[in-house]
């Protein structure tokens, strides 16, 4: 894997997509490195201010960590590896989301080490502008952050219950092939209207009779965008922010977005940090 010798060279990759999501960056001197990709970064803030972290694992035993990597979210689609991707689905496509970064073109961070720290090599985010903007939502993980679902009915509690639930109601029509939320509101459609009992039927498909269903559709149209109402982000634990590390710490939020960032190993920002008289502790 190729090393980067200067920012000019990152431009180029913001334009080009790479092979790889993280590009290592030339060079051990990590003062030098965030001065060169991220000036306006002040490694020895006062303490208290918020950082964002990612746990990084290597697929590659072999293959030593280094010490710092660039990354631009934008270059890569992702999809939630432990769901049917659902939600990503609706918040990328949702009026209501249209203010926040798109999921799938996001780097997922939290505010809490510990917590980064379970997923591999803890690195510091930060990103290459000042004032980046970031979606937040209370917790360690976004399927806890969606308090309004039970809303939709009382057993769904994360988003995880929410895709078990779709899956009992919508069978083979909710897969993760359906990228696009029109194929998601015409499959939807269908198989409700194929499996919905008759008129005064006390048998229902997990809750659903006509009655519910004609109600739901005058109000919202179809079952998506009955989804989406019930996901908005300020009925739910959701806020955006812009950072310039001056935003008070706060721990256990995960953080997320589509602008170009660089990774540091966060040892090696603490070490700097003792050197000059911050006590870190050990994380």
């Amino acid at each position: 894997m190729k090393h980067l010798d200067s920012y000019k060279q990152f431009e180029k990759r913001l334009i080009y997509p790479t092979s790889t999501r993280r590009v290592p960056v030339k060079g051990n001197d990590i003062e030098k490195i965030i001065k060169e990709y991220a000036p306006w970064y002040d490694i020895y803030v006062e303490e208290g201010k918020m950082s964002i972290f990612r746990g990084v694992k290597h697929s590659d035993k072999r293959m030593k960590s280094k010490d710092a990597y660039l990354i631009n979210p934008k270059n890569f689609h992702r999809e939630s590896k432990d769901t049917q991707n659902m939600h990503n689905i609706i918040m990328d496509n949702s009026e209501y989301w249209k203010d926040y970064p798109k999921r799938s073109e996001s780097l997922i961070c939290t505010t809490d080490p510990h917590y980064a720290k379970s997923f591999g090599d803890l690195y510091r985010v930060i990103p290459i502008k000042k004032n980046a903007f970031f979606g937040a939502v209370e917790g360690y993980d976004i399927f806890a952050g969606f308090q309004n679902l039970k809303e939709i009915d009382d057993d769904i509690d994360d988003l995880k219950d929410l895709e078990t639930y779709l899956e009992n109601t919508f069978d083979r029509f909710w897969t993760k092939e359906l990228y696009d939320v029109k194929d998601l509101e015409n499959a939807t459609s269908r198989e409700m209207l194929d499996y919905l009992p008759e008129e005064g039927d006390d048998h229902t498909i997990t809750g659903w009779t006509y009655e519910r269903y004609d109600a739901m559709v005058k109000k919202y149209r179809n079952f998506v965008k009955y989804l989406e109402e019930h996901m908005k982000p300020m009925d739910n634990d959701f806020w955006d922010f812009e950072y310039d590390q001056q935003q008070d710490e706060i721990m256990g939020y995960e953080v997320w977005t589509d602008q170009p960032c660089l990774m540091v190993k966060d040892s090696l920002i603490r070490e700097l940090r003792r050197e000059t008289g911050f006590d870190e502790g050990n994380w």
